[in-house]
């Protein structure tokens, strides 16, 4: 299990610097002070780009105590099942039952 977590903060960083890299090439190709040559060519560069892009399908949200992909929260980062022993160990406050 310990091996799909590494992998997916892998993907996170790789994610992360493709997002930088693409917005860096989209501001240079509209901005009209360069040269048409220059932004053709920050195009193609683009195009390419976007083969090899990482997508968030990719990602999966995991629990940071048991690293199980399923029934995560987003804001806590962790499965529901931990979740409900922390509330009932009285380590996270102000949750109450839906019900």
């Amino acid at each position: 299990m310990k091996y799909l977590y590494i992998k997916n903060i892998r993907n996170l960083n790789i994610l992360k610097n493709f997002e930088l890299n693409y917005i860096k090439l989209k501001y240079f190709l509209y901005n009209q002070n360069y040269n048409l040559f220059i932004r053709q060519k920050i195009l193609m560069i683009l195009n390419n780009f976007l083969l090899y892009k990482k997508t968030f399908v990719n990602i999966k949200l995991r629990c940071l105590l048991t690293n199980k992909a399923r029934s995560c929260f987003k804001f806590f980062k962790l499965s529901r099942i931990k979740l409900r022993q922390l509330k009932s160990f009285g380590i996270i406050n102000g949750i109450k039952k839906a019900s």
